[in-house]
C-alpha cells in the first residue's frame, strides 16, 4: 500500500519575492582567464623559420599548431561555447557579466586572425582552409567590385528600357488575345 504524506513547502522570505534565484552550476570562470587566453594565442606564432645553409640560403616553411578557442577552451576544461558566453554574457542591466574576459577574447581573435593571414601568405597554411576560416569566423567576404562608367551606364539603361516596352507590349498583345476568347466564350 502506497502512502502519501502531504509536505508543507519553504516559503520565500526575501522582500522581492518576484525574483527567482538563479539555478545550474556555477560558473568556471577566473579572472586569470583573461591574460591565459591572450598569452595562449599570442605564444603561437603562425610559422617556423628554418634557414639551410648549402650554396645559397633557402627558406623553408613548417606549420606550428593552429591556436583556436577549442584548444584553449580545452586546457581549462570548458567548452569552446562557454568562453564565448562568458565573452557576450549580460547583466539584467545590459552590461558585461566579464568585461575583461571580453576584451581578451576579441583581443585573442585579432591574434588569430593575424597568424591566418601571415600563415596563409607564408604558405605555412593551405590557401583553402585560411580562406574559409578567415570568411567564416573573422567575417571576410570574397568580393569583385563591379565599376560601371557612364558609357557602360547608358546603354544598360538603353538596353534594359527596350526590354521592358518590349515585355510590357508583348503582355499587352496577350491580354488582347485573351479578352478575344472570353467574348467568343460568353457571347
Amino acid at each position: 500500500m502506497i502512502e502519501i504524506r502531504a509536505v508543507e513547502l519553504p516559503t520565500n522570505t526575501n522582500e522581492n519575492t518576484n525574483k527567482i534565484p538563479k539555478r545550474g552550476r556555477p560558473t568556471k570562470y577566473k579572472p586569470e582567464y583573461c591574460d591565459l587566453i591572450v598569452d595562449f594565442f599570442a605564444e603561437a606564432q603562425a610559422y617556423i623559420e628554418l634557414n639551410h645553409e648549402t650554396d645559397e640560403t633557402r627558406r623553408r616553411v613548417f606549420p606550428k599548431k593552429f591556436p583556436t578557442m577549442a584548444r584553449f577552451a580545452s586546457s581549462i576544461g570548458v567548452a569552446a561555447i562557454t568562453l564565448h558566453e562568458w565573452a557576450s554574457s549580460k547583466d539584467e542591466n545590459g552590461e558585461l557579466l566579464y568585461p575583461d574576459f571580453s576584451m581578451s577574447y576579441k583581443q585573442s581573435l585579432e591574434i588569430q586572425e593575424s597568424l591566418l593571414l601571415e600563415g596563409g601568405l607564408s604558405g605555412a597554411y593551405n590557401p583553402a582552409i585560411t580562406r574559409f576560416v578567415l570568411a567564416n569566423h573573422h567575417g571576410y567576404r570574397n568580393e569583385k567590385e563591379v565599376v560601371v562608367d557612364a558609357v557602360t551606364s547608358k546603354r544598360l539603361e538603353e538596353h534594359f528600357s527596350g526590354l521592358a516596352e518590349s515585355v510590357l507590349a508583348k503582355s499587352k498583345e496577350k491580354e488582347r488575345v485573351l479578352e478575344g476568347r472570353f467574348e467568343r466564350i460568353a457571347g
